[in-house]
């Protein structure tokens, strides 16, 4: 009887085991179930007609609501008659950071470029206008966004569409960025460059992650330029490049040989990499993404500077450190006006 009595308790002790486990089991099941914060989406449009050299249209504004903790603007498409490549769009965010760029440029393209193209991220929809990009701009109180017309256009027909959602992260390709996220845009317009000069893409003081890169570069035949490389350095030590982002400008881009000018110059667009202008002699520009081919750094910042043409060293080494004084300059390189853009995420 003893026998069996232990037999019991074991019994009954397995058994409330089991219980214990399915109820720890039912609990997490429950709250893995359990409503996290509402997620929902707003949008701000304008259609109509736009009067005044300069003027700025307001598209619209939107306020975090009460139970959200922040916010994420995830789309932006405009059209207008007639084409606005040079209109300036502006996100406020917050009522004390403002992104500004300009229609096409901001895209990726430029000089006007009427080629229809497009990627998950950016895109351009129609032979006249239609741009777009899927750019996630983070807010935590308000956005406002507008758009102004270049001083030259007295008067537009304008259509915009912005959309976005409340109480959702930012994830750049598989990783969700830090809460406090926050998306800066560094441009370099219209810079008069020697050959071989340094221009600077950007240069952050924190930790980040790089979103997508933009270059125009307007010049004259004989074209060497894209020998420049591109290199990263860490802010505390700019003499020393901290590693190599290129082999080369067309290299970064994804591209080979001159962009294919070595032969006959094509532009290609894709998902991660496009040369979206070129006229083969004087003008061409490009965009660079990182969403699958990350570009992180830590808090102590990082700087991107590109070169205007490249040199060699001795062993014909290309695309030495910064300051050799023994480098051969790659061809001949003219001089250029170039446009850069730098779209990264900061924490």
């Amino acid at each position: 009887f003893e026998t069996e009595r232990m037999s019991l308790r074991y019994v009954a002790w397995v058994f409330s085991m089991l219980l214990l486990c399915f109820g720890c089991a039912a609990w997490k099941y429950a709250e893995d179930l359990s409503p996290g914060p509402t997620v929902e989406t707003f949008g701000l449009t304008f259609e109509g007609p736009v009067h005044g050299a300069g003027w700025e249209q307001l598209i619209g504004e939107h306020n975090l609501s009460a139970s959200a903790t922040c916010g994420l603007a995830s789309f932006f498409w405009m059209t207008s008659a007639p084409t606005l490549p040079y209109a300036n769009i502006r996100y406020v965010i917050d009522g004390n950071q403002t992104l500004e760029f300009q229609a096409f440029e901001g895209t990726g393209i430029g000089f006007g470029d009427e080629t229809i193209w497009g990627n998950t991220r950016t895109g351009k929809g129609s032979a006249i206008s239609g741009i777009y990009n899927t750019y996630q701009i983070p807010f935590y109180k308000s956005l406002r966004v507008s758009v102004q017309l270049p001083p030259w256009v007295s008067s537009a027909a304008l259509f915009v569409n912005v959309r976005g959602s409340e109480n959702l992260p930012v994830v750049l390709g598989n990783f969700e960025l830090p809460a406090t996220t926050r998306l800066q845009l560094y441009r370099n317009v219209n810079v008069s460059m020697r050959p071989l000069d340094f221009i600077e893409f950007f240069e952050a003081s924190s930790a980040g992650a790089v979103l997508a890169m933009y270059l125009s570069v307007l010049t004259t035949p004989p074209i060497n330029f894209w020998e420049g490389c591109l290199r990263v350095y860490d802010p505390a030590n700019m003499t020393a490049v901290k590693w190599w982002l290129s082999t080369g400008t067309e290299d970064f881009f994804q591209s080979a040989f001159g962009f294919s000018c070595v032969w006959n110059c094509r532009e290609y667009w894709f998902p991660e990499a496009g040369f979206t202008h070129t006229d083969g002699a004087t003008m061409f520009s490009a965009y660079k993404l990182f969403e699958q081919d990350h570009f992180f750094f830590d808090q102590r910042g990082a700087s991107v500077q590109w070169r205007l043409g490249d040199t060699v060293d001795g062993q014909g080494k290309k695309c030495h450190s910064w300051g050799d004084p023994n480098g051969t300059q790659i061809g001949t390189v003219t001089d250029a006006t170039v446009t850069t853009y730098a779209w990264v995420y900061e924490w």
